[in-house]
């Protein structure tokens, strides 16, 4: 403009440098967004791996419980334990809820191939928390058999037992 005197190409600066300023806008925007995405995906993996050790720490207390030999003090041990299992079932209920949450908040910023990888991870969450929880049930149903089998041999023992007494005498 100086070397020119053209005073047209003022219009020209004026509007490249508000070119400039929108592009910085924009891609302050977009790098915000790209935070998110980011801070976003890192709370997933956060909670899936929260999940993963929640449910590594609850099957291995139920590997401890699948065998049903031994003292009736051992199996009410055990029973005790598959009660409390049981009783984080809320717990992991609301992991997988929160889990689905963020995986719903992840997708929205995620290719189709990588949505598919989540749901495809989400479906396997969920399926080996259902099986944990039926192994649950069966591991339970097991010990509490096992507690029947010591109740009855108490009662035969005891019933043996005062058959002796009453007929020791006798003999």
């Amino acid at each position: 403009v100086d070397q020119t005197h053209d005073k047209s190409l003022n219009v020209y600066i004026t509007s490249i440098r508000a070119l400039f300023k929108n592009i910085g806008l924009k891609s302050k925007d977009l790098m915000d967004k790209l935070d998110t995405c980011v801070e976003d995906h890192t709370k997933y993996q956060a909670i899936n791996s929260s999940f993963s050790d929640f449910t590594t720490n609850q099957c291995d207390l139920l590997s401890q419980c699948a065998d049903v030999t031994g003292e009736k003090t051992d199996l009410e041990r055990k029973r005790q334990i598959l009660t409390d299992l049981r009783n984080n079932k809320e717990e992991g209920d609301y992991k997988i809820a929160e889990l689905d949450e963020m995986c719903g908040k992840v997708s929205k910023s995620t290719s189709r191939r990588g949505c598919d990888k989540l749901r495809q991870e989400n479906a396997e969450v969920r399926e080996s928390w259902s099986t944990h929880l039926a192994l649950i049930e069966d591991v339970e149903i097991n010990i509490e058999k096992g507690i029947a089998h010591w109740e009855q041999f108490n009662d035969d023992i005891t019933t043996h037992h005062e058959w002796f007494k009453l007929f020791e005498g006798i003999f």
